[in-house]
């Protein structure tokens, strides 16, 4: 009897994807196939860490929909938005005045860097986002 586990059974490549939750109304993005441990910046911002390493590998967004509303007359005519613009808005616009503590400051400029480099787009929003 075989009692090992396989997490993923079917051995399919990981694809990282900026995941929308719509009944929690927020935002995941996660670059590697792991289970990584929650950093909280603040009440909109989580970073994603590694468990060995602590190394940034992704991020969670909460309350997105009000954030994105709100705020995505910054974007194109696109039909999917960069979650880098996403976050820009939210650093520059929203939280502008707020960054009086320098890791606050720091980890958006990380979650900004890591959306940027990953070129994530947010491909799965649902229709009661506007667009």
């Amino acid at each position: 009897m075989n009692n090992s586990f396989k997490f993923n059974s079917e051995d399919k490549p990981y694809f990282p994807e900026a995941i929308y939750y719509e009944d929690a109304d927020y935002l995941e993005y996660i670059r590697e196939d792991l289970t990584p441990v929650y950093r909280r910046v603040d009440q909109f911002l989580t970073l994603l860490l590694t468990l060995e390493d602590r190394k940034l590998v992704g991020l969670k967004l909460k309350g997105f929909r009000n954030i994105y509303n709100r705020y995505s007359s910054e974007q194109n005519d696109s039909e999917f938005p960069k979650l880098m613009t996403v976050l820009e808005t939210v650093y520059t616009e929203i939280y502008n005045n707020l960054f009086e503590e320098q890791k606050r400051e720091q980890a958006y400029k990380d979650a900004i860097k890591i959306a940027q480099h990953d070129d994530v787009i947010i491909t799965n929003l649902p229709k009661a986002i506007a667009l």
